[in-house]
């Protein structure tokens, strides 16, 4: 069969042609072509051609089928003066050659995904600087999704692997390969470290958005530590406002809490007992840079279901034991017989109360020798009637 031009080919009429016939295409710029600056495709350059077209292969299954009779690579070189890109078949691994690798869309030739030299995925940018970088408009900008009831995204380097997973609407993350779970952000965006499931304290409403849990001494600690050239150490920071939105700073008032710490115990039935209570209290009226506290602390009696204020510390440094407005320094109440007893190791050397009948108290003076506890006392009865002595 003769040479024949693009042209020649597309007039040739049907059935002149007969499957496994080699037709070499010559004259694709012969100046004499009108049609030599036209765009190509593959549909044009087999146009009127029946059948489907084999390169090595007689039989081919495809409109172009391209085959190697040996074990060596066969593809397909595209080339300019600028360079070119290959796609070859070696067995059944097929190799895209080139530089860079760029995939557009057809219908506006924009960049979808690009594939640099330096072997960077760019998904939505066309100077990917890390292995996989995606650049978006949008607030998600990648879905990773599993048809499990379980999705992970697995992090490892050279000494080891950790995990990053979903379970339900839950954030969970793992160590090591055994997949162990260390920490979760469940649905309602609490962060549990040792638990799977959050646990109610104080009431079954009240579940605390941190919670640590172990079954050991290291697991069931929290260390916060500073380290500076500096007298500062590291604090923790309770703090209230009357605000109903994030970030308010709306002015407390008299007698609102501060903040509390609360110790509780397993009852049998749940974690809502409080055994014991230390809390910060607004103790007068709150002004710019002004905040007047109290510091009380309480304990729970036997058969008690929550605990009672046992000392405070008023914004005036004054203390009561037993006393919620104490006017001295040092106050002790009680609705009996108040009583101070003074110990030299564990055994008692002194002993003071007030009974009913008595009115006040003057002073109290403690002496201590090498040998005794001396305690001197001035107690008045009445108005005319004082009594001294020392013991």
């Amino acid at each position: 069969m003769a040479d024949r031009k693009i042209t020649d080919l597309t007039a040739l009429a049907a059935g002149s042609q007969a499957t496994g016939d080699l037709i070499t295409i010559v004259d694709v710029s012969e100046s004499a072509a009108a049609d030599k600056n036209k765009k190509m495709t593959v549909e044009n350059l087999f146009k009127g051609i029946p059948g489907d077209v084999g390169i090595g292969t007689s039989a081919p299954s495809q409109k172009l089928h391209i085959f190697e009779a040996t074990d060596g690579d066969v593809g397909i070189r595209i080339q300019n003066n600028d360079g070119f890109a290959e796609l070859e078949v070696d067995a059944d691994e097929l190799n895209y050659n080139a530089d860079s690798h760029v995939f557009n869309n057809q219908a506006d030739s924009s960049e979808f995904m690009r594939i640099n030299s330096s072997g960077n995925l760019g998904l939505g940018t066309a100077s990917p600087d890390s292995p996989f970088h995606v650049k978006n408009s949008a607030n998600t900008v990648a879905r990773f999704e599993s048809t499990d009831s379980i999705a992970r995204i697995v992090l490892k380097d050279s000494s080891g692997e950790s995990r990053l997973g979903t379970n339900g609407n839950n954030i969970t993350f793992h160590t090591s390969s055994s997949e162990t779970e260390r920490a979760r952000i469940d649905s309602d965006g609490r962060l549990l470290v040792g638990l799977t499931s959050a646990r109610a304290t104080k009431a079954s409403a009240s579940i605390p958005s941190f919670q640590i849990e172990g079954t050991g001494d290291s697991d069931s600690r929290m260390n916060i530590g500073r380290n500076s050239n500096a007298d500062n150490g590291p604090e923790i920071h309770l703090y209230k406002t009357r605000g109903s939105s994030l970030g308010s700073n709306t002015v407390v008032q008299d007698d609102d809490f501060l903040g509390t710490i609360g110790f509780y115990g397993a009852d049998g039935s749940d974690l809502f007992a409080r055994g014991a209570e230390i809390t910060a209290a607004v103790d007068g009226t709150p002004g710019n840079d002004d905040m007047p506290t109290r510091l009380t602390f309480g304990t729970c009696a036997d058969g008690a279901a929550s605990p009672t204020e046992r000392v405070r510390i008023d914004s005036s440094g004054n203390v009561g034991i037993g006393h919620n407005n104490p006017p001295k320094q040092l106050s002790l109440a009680q609705t009996t017989q108040p009583t101070i007893a003074l110990y030299t190791g564990s055994t008692i050397r002194a002993e003071f109360n007030a009974t009913s009948a008595e009115t006040s108290f003057q002073a109290i003076q403690i002496v201590r020798s090498l040998s005794m506890l001396v305690v001197r006392l001035k107690v008045r009865l009445s108005a005319s009637t004082a009594v001294s002595g020392c013991w």
